[in-house]
């Protein structure tokens, strides 16, 4: 089955043009992508490849979806209804060992987040327009495990703790499900101390980073500066100019290098 999937927003004039046209907004959560499907009363977890996850994540197996019903969602670890936890994700993706999945799925149990569905009670709803495969979406029970995302206007967005968010997905609300979606990730801009540097590749591969109270936060890579022993002799204590996200351990994310300078 073809999944719907989102175009990046490249700018900020963009974005602010597409808020003005009505579109619906989403959190973007960051989490893995997969279809829930429930066909003649056996639910199934599946990856777009058409790989079954049931077994990968047990805790799910119990939502209950009414017959011949599929949804398209996220998998997550959620920490709230804005943002979702990848790395406690991750050693489940690809874990076979049914005794580590079962004692993981107990201690860090997942949740499927639904955001759109394709099929209701065996009808196909893809030529619907998104405001009413929404509102059928919306009449189906939610539990602890399964979740529908929530919907905000971008003057509620813009209010809230946008810290830890990976971004937004905006969809409009008369499209079908083949038409585009677009995502716009947030981003900051940090001035890091730099402690350190790796060599990898090259001399100077990426520049270790610690926040002002001196807590390390992650490395990134460097590029478009010097790559001589006299200027990395120069590097520990300058100021790195960051554009990154958060995750959730206080750790820089998808980090770039905007400006290297001294203090």
């Amino acid at each position: 089955m073809s999944l719907n999937k989102p175009l990046k927003i490249k700018s900020n004039t963009h974005l602010n043009k597409m808020i003005k046209s009505n579109f619906i907004i989403e959190p973007k959560l960051d989490g893995s992508r997969h279809i829930l499907k429930c066909e003649n009363n056996e639910l199934k977890i599946l990856r777009d490849s058409g790989r079954i996850k049931n077994k990968v994540f047990p805790e799910l197996t119990q939502i209950k979806l009414p017959d011949n019903t599929i949804l398209d969602g996220e998998v997550c670890y959620l920490k709230s209804d804005l943002v979702a936890d990848f790395y406690q994700l991750l050693p489940r993706e690809n874990l076979t060992n049914q005794i580590k999945i079962d004692v993981l799925s107990k201690k860090y149990p997942l949740t499927f987040v639904a955001f759109d569905i394709l099929k209701y009670q065996d009808k196909d709803l893809r030529n619907l327009p998104f405001d009413k495969r929404r509102e059928i979406l919306d009449s189906i029970p939610t539990n602890d495990r399964f979740k529908i995302i929530k919907q905000y206007s971008y003057d509620e967005i813009n209010k809230l703790d946008r810290t830890n968010m990976e971004g937004i997905v905006l969809k409009k609300p008369d499209s079908y499900y083949s038409d585009n979606w677009f995502k716009h990730k947030f981003y900051v801009e940090t001035d890091f101390n730099v402690i350190g540097y790796t060599s990898e590749t090259r001399l100077i591969s990426a520049l270790e980073l610690a926040d002002q109270d001196k807590n390390y936060v992650g490395k990134v890579n460097y590029i478009n500066y010097p790559q001589t022993k006299e200027f990395a002799e120069t590097l520990k204590g300058k100021i790195a100019v960051v554009k990154h996200q958060w995750t959730n351990t206080n750790k820089v994310k998808f980090p770039v290098l905007k400006e290297l300078r001294s203090k």
